[in-house]
């Protein structure tokens, strides 16, 4: 089966604060591995690994590069040599695989099916900053002071359209 590598999460959320690097490696003589990578912007990265000649391992590095703020699917599947191949380019259906208890499809060996594995890992990223913090008062303001013998109520709001906010320090 194909290994795939890539770093654990590094922000809230389930969410990367940095483009992961991913790794694909293939080492089966008698298979295709093929992967798709559909990032965040829509964009598509596609192809397949085999070992050529007497080599052990065909290994791809889907760079940082490649993703984008959102939502990023790489489907990863393999298929057996002696089945028709199918177009490059074609990837199984979503939803042909059962789902493990992580949700994400894994398929290992199943008779019959020239697709012998097939993995989906989706990839969170937000590299933007929240946006700017913006300070409310229950009392007005004059050129930047509030002068008060009562109770003075100040809230802070910041937004982040994408993993959330981990804190605001004051």
């Amino acid at each position: 089966m194909p290994e795939i590598q890539y770093p654990g999460t590094d922000g809230k959320n389930g969410y990367y604060r940095s483009c992961p690097d991913v790794y694909i490696v293939h080492r089966e003589c008698e298979a295709v591995t093929r992967y798709e990578l559909t990032a965040a912007d829509g964009s598509k990265k596609q192809g397949n690994l085999e070992l050529e000649g007497q080599g052990t391992e065909a290994a791809i590095n889907l760079s940082g590069e490649c993703f984008h703020d959102g939502e990023n699917i790489l489907r990863v599947w393999m298929e057996r040599k002696e089945m028709d191949a199918p177009e490059k380019g074609d990837a199984p259906e979503k939803g042909d695989t059962p789902k493990g208890k992580d949700g994400q499809e894994d398929h290992s060996l199943s008779t019959g099916e020239k697709i012998v594995f097939s993995k989906e890992i989706c990839f969170l990223v937000d590299t933007k900053a929240p946006d700017q913090i913006r300070f409310f008062y229950n009392r007005s303001v004059d050129k930047n002071l509030i002068l008060v013998n009562e109770a003075l109520e100040i809230t802070v709001k910041s937004e982040d359209a994408g993993s959330g906010m981990e804190a605001i320090c004051y």
